[in-house]
């Protein structure tokens, strides 16, 4: 392997930075009696084609070599716009992110999956979602919005991969999405993707695995700022989940004060005083 850093990412570089950095990976049977060498590979570097922006490679030129193409059609698709913006509170105006206009808070005691699966659905004032109803091919659209000022997104998504199969530069529009032509020809595949400033993605999965799948962006305090969604996938068959006792029960211990509806963790004395216990114990142990 051989990563070769674009320096136009970092604000400075100091004395002792490797551009390169080289590491070797090698898959061996045991069986084969294989006795891995200390010769250092052959290969050569080539050339991307990058110019002085810090920005990801164009993934139109990247190629799985496991070939894996997704659903040439789709009949579901949904729009995520997200965008950094400010929300009044007690204490003043503060930075939140929002995404489709609503800035994610985190229901502690109450997760969407057991609102999904007790037939309320997502309640929207606390977190956006995209509900995809069929095991079929669907698009998820994500609108970076942040352009002034200019704001980069790894956006991720648990729970599946997704194929790249369009991108672009502005706000990607409903009418231009219909008239858009997409990749369907082995496009690369990822669970995580940086959307630049003021550009959109085309993101097409499977929905064939049921669950409310979290959608976030990957830098930590963007996410603690509200940067979160969920992509619900058949929620007929969340219903039919079989949560497991431990999981309800840990829901349900809620610390005095709080409630089923509280946006925070709270303080478990008694909880915390057992785990210093437990852990002074297995050290003496």
């Amino acid at each position: 392997m051989r990563a070769n850093i674009s320096t136009a990412c970092l604000p400075y570089i100091t004395p002792e930075f490797e551009q390169v950095n080289k590491g070797i990976i090698r898959y061996v049977k045991e069986e084969y009696g294989y006795k891995p060498t200390k010769n250092l590979p052959a290969t050569k570097d080539w050339k991307d084609e990058l110019d002085n922006a810090c920005r990801d490679l164009d993934t139109a030129d990247l190629v799985p070599i496991v070939r894996e193409d997704p659903p040439a059609n789709v009949h579901q698709h949904g729009f995520f716009n997200t965008q950094v913006g400010t929300l009044a509170a007690k204490q003043g105006n503060v930075t939140r992110f929002f995404v489709n206009d609503v800035a994610f808070e985190h229901m502690w005691y109450r997760p969407v999956l057991y609102d999904v699966k007790e037939g309320r659905g997502v309640n929207n004032t606390n977190v956006a979602d995209l509900t995809f109803d069929k095991p079929t091919g669907a698009d998820i659209i994500i609108n970076n919005r942040d352009a002034n000022p200019p704001i980069d997104h790894p956006y991720h998504l648990h729970g599946m991969e997704f194929w790249i199969v369009g991108e672009g530069k502005g706000e990607l529009t409903e009418e231009g999405y219909r008239n858009l032509k997409l990749n369907t020809s082995n496009p690369i595949r990822r669970d995580t993707h940086l959307i630049q400033a003021d550009s959109w993605s085309v993101l097409r999965i499977k929905a064939d695995n049921p669950g409310v799948w979290f959608l976030h962006c990957h830098i930590d305090w963007h996410l603690a700022h509200g940067f979160a969604a969920v992509v619900v996938v058949q929620p007929e068959a969340v219903k039919k989940f079989d949560i497991p006792k431990e999981s309800r029960q840990l829901c349900k211990h809620i610390p005095p004060g709080l409630n089923v509806n509280s946006t925070s963790l709270g303080r478990r004395e008694a909880t915390s005083q057992r785990l210093s216990y437990d852990f002074k114990k297995a050290l003496e142990q």
